[in-house]
């Protein structure tokens, strides 16, 4: 099904404006200029935002590098508990069953994938709220690209409606039909600008500099330049001479071919190379620029210049401490306001994303902070098991108190031995460490047996 069928089909089930016809005179105007671009080197030269995603290698990789780093973490709805500081999963529900199937043939990754890819290319996004029947929750959110919405003021400058405009037709949308998101932005505050503003004049310079190479082994000739005489050629000898030139020295496939000169004749260069060009250090640039303009710490993004063991560790957090986390905060509350907010059915409920899987440590970490935690006052042994896929045991789920806490006994010890499963983790390391070392022990053996075989073969006898 085609996106302007079902949006289409969302109009019809939940807003209703079919007979509002935009190419007619209204009591409302668009704004904003349509698809973004920005302008080449070149007469007439310009790439849209979403050209530049399919083409720019470094704009590419971060924008991939967010929308998929958002997509796979889990969305989770929850309850609001009468007691303070409790919450309970929320599995079941219209809104639960939107984070798990938020469209037809859509998943949840795809899902928030197309959120932040449109905000990461065009500063904003757009999901449409269709409704089985007006009144009803929505029963699915699509995603739309951005390229083809604008917001429709009235004479007062707010918004009215947000318009799905293509080739053939405008589809308005009341605003609370659609859940809007986006970054702050100078202005109104009704759009967001694209972050690849910012970067207008790196990839201009970026994209001359990358058709100028191309346009090198294209037509480029070997050795570069022109040939002088000091005799007088007429038209059609200069014709036949440039011809065979072409063809004797030009293409990448001629290159550095020997030329051979009479009569007088002289090569004298003309052109530049790609060295003077500084063709690799402004690709350089451009990366580190995209990088910067994006939030995205460098070696994540395989920028390896500077990076050690320890600091690429580190900078993974903080990709997703605080590179993603602002872009997760951003979904949850407009999700919040937007969404939730808004509908009945939903009331007493939110949404959080789960970062505890992608920022689990090594095995032997996660064991040592299991042992702080399990028996506490704050983590029984049964949930700490189900962080490690395990089932629940007889007895674990009780709190203990903590032995300093002012007229509690002290807790005896937890159902759970971690010191003892660490003391055994511990012993199968070292006896992985032992055949490690066992076995290079036998082949240095096996080695020194050879060597001395084949130095009685080959030395001679006294």
């Amino acid at each position: 099904m085609s996106l302007l069928s079902t949006v289409a089909r969302g109009i019809r089930a939940s807003v209703t404006l079919d007979n509002i016809n935009l190419s007619t005179d209204s009591d409302f105007s668009l704004t904003g200029r349509g698809p973004g671009s920005i302008s080449l080197v070149g007469v007439d030269k310009s790439a849209t935002y979403e050209k530049l995603y399919r083409s720019q290698v470094w704009v590419r990789t971060v924008v991939d590098k967010l929308s998929r780093g958002v997509g796979r973490l889990p969305l989770k709805a929850y309850a609001s508990a009468e007691a303070p500081n409790e919450r309970e999963r929320v599995r079941e529900g219209p809104l639960a069953d939107l984070l798990a199937r938020p469209y037809a043939g859509g998943n949840p990754s795809l899902w928030k994938g197309a959120i932040v890819g449109n905000m990461a290319i065009h500063g904003n996004a757009i999901v449409v709220k269709v409704r089985p029947r007006p009144g009803r929750p929505p029963a699915e959110l699509i995603p739309s690209s951005f390229a083809f919405w604008r917001p429709a003021l009235d004479d007062k400058g707010r918004l009215a409606y947000w318009v799905f405009s293509d080739a053939r037709q405008r589809i308005p949308f009341l605003p609370e039909e659609v859940i809007h998101f986006r970054w702050w932005g100078p202005g109104q505050g009704i759009v967001s600008p694209s972050p690849l503003e910012a970067l207008a004049s790196t990839i201009k310079i970026e994209d001359a500099a990358r058709r100028m190479q191309i346009s090198s082994y294209e037509h480029g000739n070997r050795p570069v330049g022109a040939f002088t005489t000091p005799q007088v050629l007429k038209l059609e000898t200069a014709a036949r001479l440039r011809a065979d030139l072409d063809e004797r020295y030009g293409g990448v496939d001629n290159a550095f071919r020997i030329a051979i000169m009479d009569a007088g004749s002289k090569w004298e260069p003309m052109a530049h190379t790609l060295v003077d060009a500084e063709l690799i250090n402004t690709l350089r640039f451009t990366r580190e620029e995209v990088s910067a303009v994006y939030d995205i710490p460098p070696p994540v993004i395989h920028i390896l210049d500077r990076a050690t063991f320890s600091n690429i560790t580190e900078q993974h957090r903080m990709m997703y401490q605080d590179t993603l986390g602002p872009w997760a905060t951003l979904i949850e509350e407009t999700v919040q306001t937007e969404l939730i907010d808004q509908e009945p059915t939903m009331a007493g409920w939110y949404v959080e994303f789960d970062f505890r899987e992608v920022l689990r440590g090594d095995p032997l970490q996660e064991m040592e902070a299991g042992v702080k935690a399990v028996g506490g006052p704050w983590l029984s042994v049964n949930e700490f098991r189900a962080t490690q896929n395990l089932p629940p045991i007889d007895g674990g789920d009780e709190l203990n108190p903590s032995p300093t806490t002012p007229g509690r006994p002290a807790a005896s010890s937890s159902p759970l031995d971690v010191e003892a499963l660490l003391s055994r983790l511990a012993e199968r390391q070292a006896a992985r460490q032992t055949r490690r070392l066992e076995t290079t022990r036998v082949e240095r053996d096996k080695h020194g047996a050879a060597l001395a075989v084949h130095k009685e073969i080959t030395e001679e006898p006294l």
